[in-house]
């Protein structure tokens, strides 16, 4: 275990675990309040930013700072959050109508600060007591399933990173800036197209939209291509979202190309926001048959798991998995040990051509605290699995 402290405001708490729901439980908050934990350990409460403590009363200036730390809540909460706690101080008419300037038609500000305020306040509360509830239950049910079996480290494959800017430059002027290079040929926009000469569209790159400018970037090295999603966010400011490789930096490096290529002068943040890989149980497998009916009728797997829709014991291939308490996603499959796939570098000094194992595909995790939470709840899963398929081979 680790211990989590908060990085901001005045008070300050050791938190066991580098877990979201922890630190939210022990906050009396949602996890959609807690920052992305960074690996010192450290973390941003957005409860503390709103904490009253000025008179300061410009919203966009607060919207700017916080929002790229809170990427899940949108611009009317984090608003709504901020009046909350500047209501004392907005009984001034003058003063609301200063704020309803700022935020346009998201909220009525005068209607919330003087009949809605209250409700909104109960209704954050019963979610909060709601959550928390919940959230013991899992954990609960969690402990029932005490041991995991082992499994190999995390294999990435991919990262993807939000690029976040202060420059507020409109859609247009930046596909009227983009100058094509060999890392980044090819950009669309609103059914328009910029390319270098020596690169050659393929069949789908037409698709454009009025409300993103799409990139294409050239992987020099495994000659592979990638898009690059440029935006403007609900403040006006220019966003990107890209994939990237896992080499330490390889988000700055991209980055940067994006920026020059755009012609933008700014100081960059990088975050990541997402992360695919695999990890492998050797020596293990799964029936695609027993699965899942062992894990809809057992209340403690069924509690921390779901199955895709459409998985079915007629289907062949992996079995999509959510794993609601981090939003991750991935599939779950039994292979044997072979020659020249994918996997064979990964497992081949693990076990021998035609030995069984198990992969867990994480195709779409937040961070690399959320895969592994979700391969130890995996693998206390199978631990609780292979156990009762022993017992029914017995029978």
């Amino acid at each position: 275990m680790v211990t989590v402290t908060s990085s901001v405001g005045k008070k300050s708490r050791d938190v066991l675990d580098k877990d979201r729901d922890a630190i939210a439980l022990v906050y009396n908050t949602l996890p959609r309040f807690v920052g992305n934990i960074s690996a010192d350990g450290t973390f941003d409460l957005f409860d503390e930013f709103v904490e009253p403590r000025d008179d300061d009363i410009d919203f966009n200036i607060f919207y700017e700072k916080v929002s790229p730390l809170f990427p899940e809540l949108s611009r009317k909460e984090i608003l709504e959050r901020w009046l909350t706690n500047k209501r004392a101080l907005l009984d001034d008419g003058a003063l609301t109508y200063y704020v309803q300037l700022q935020v346009n038609d998201v909220l009525d500000v005068d209607t919330f600060i003087r009949h809605d305020v209250d409700e909104y306040v109960q209704r954050l509360q019963h979610e909060i007591a709601v959550f928390a509830k919940t959230a013991q239950e899992k954990a609960a049910n969690l402990r029932k399933l005490q041991t995991g079996i082992p499994h190999t480290q995390f294999f990435k494959k991919s990262k993807t990173y939000r690029l976040s800017t202060d420059a507020d430059v409109p859609l247009p002027v930046l596909f009227d800036n983009f100058t094509p290079s060999r890392a980044l040929p090819f950009a669309s926009y609103a059914g328009m197209y910029k390319y270098a000469k020596t690169f050659t569209p393929q069949p789908g790159m037409d698709v454009s939209s009025p409300d993103t400018i799409i990139l294409v970037r050239l992987d020099l090295r495994r000659n592979e291509t990638s898009n690059v999603f440029v935006y403007l966010t609900p403040a006006g400011t220019v966003n990107c979202e890209f994939e990237g490789s896992v080499v330490e930096n390889d988000g700055e490096i991209i980055a940067l190309l994006v920026l020059e290529s755009l012609n933008i002068e700014a100081n960059p943040r990088v975050v990541q926001i997402g992360v695919q890989g695999s990890y492998f149980f050797i020596g293990y497998t799964i029936d695609r048959y027993i699965f899942p009916e062992f894990v809809m009728n057992n209340a403690a797997v069924s509690s921390q798991i779901s199955l895709g829709e459409f998985t079915v014991p007629s289907r062949t291939g992996p079995t999509r998995v959510y794993f609601p308490a981090k939003q991750v996603t991935g599939t779950i499959a039994s292979k044997t040990v072979t020659v020249g796939t994918s996997d064979y570098t990964h497992v081949s000094h693990l076990a021998s051509v035609g030995d069984p194992y198990i992969r867990l595909f994480v195709s779409r995790a937040a961070t690399d605290s959320d895969a592994a939470d979700f391969v130890d709840t995996i693998a206390r899963i199978l631990h609780a699995y292979t156990g009762v398929e022993a017992l029914e081979t017995t029978l």
